[in-house]
């Protein structure tokens, strides 16, 4: 039986660190890959870089966080919410992987598309803000995070994309908790190992434990 795993969360909470744990938990056992909304933004983003050089504009459009965020919004005003949604749902739907995460749901419209797969979870994985800016700097995982201000990391998470997070925690189908520095992933892989082992009845029905 598939899984797919849609992680929400707040930036640097530990959403893609969800993934890595259940990659390591099920190395040898079960196939695990992962799906970004980011992923056709970047797209966009380097379409727009494609019309400007066309244009004979030297600037560049950086693939950061303020810069998804906007072209996000404006997107959607422009083709509706579930532009993205529909877009990353037929690149889930061709993927063979056993378990297959989806990160950056960040709308309800979001939530309804994973809906639409048969036997879809959204999880919500929690870490305080301090900690997940502490982990952004450290990452300096796109343009700009190393030197990303506490004040301007607060700013970020006002926007309107991540400012919806919160709403939908309440719709998740369980929680995980990474407050704390763990960068071998023992807790976030027991807790998404019992999760998995949960769903797929794998102890009992093959004699297996994926933690």
């Amino acid at each position: 039986m598939k899984l797919y795993l849609a992680i929400i969360g707040h930036t640097a909470a530990g959403k893609e660190s969800c993934y890595i744990a259940a990659k390591e938990a099920l190395a040898g056992k079960l196939t695990v890959s992962i799906h970004h909304f980011s992923e056709p933004l970047n797209e966009a983003i380097d379409a727009v870089n494609r019309i400007l050089a066309k244009c004979g504009l030297p600037s560049r459009l950086l693939k950061s966080r303020p810069n998804q965020q906007d072209i996000s919004t404006e997107l959607r005003k422009i083709f509706g919410e579930d532009l993205l949604g529909n877009s990353l749902f037929k690149r889930v739907l061709a993927d063979s992987a056993d378990i297959i995460f989806l990160d950056g749901v960040r709308r309800p419209k979001d939530v309804e598309m994973l809906k639409k797969l048969p036997n879809s979870f959204l999880g919500y994985v929690y870490a305080p803000l301090e900690e997940a800016h502490k982990r952004l700097v450290i990452r300096n995982d796109r343009p700009g995070d190393a030197e990303k201000t506490w004040r301007e990391f607060l700013s970020e998470q006002a926007a309107e994309a991540e400012s919806l997070i919160d709403a939908l925690r309440p719709m998740a189908d369980f929680e995980l908790d990474n407050s704390f520095h763990d960068p071998e992933f023992k807790s976030l892989r027991a807790q998404v190992a019992s999760f998995i082992n949960q769903k797929l009845n794998l102890s009992e029905k093959e004699g297996t434990n994926v933690a």
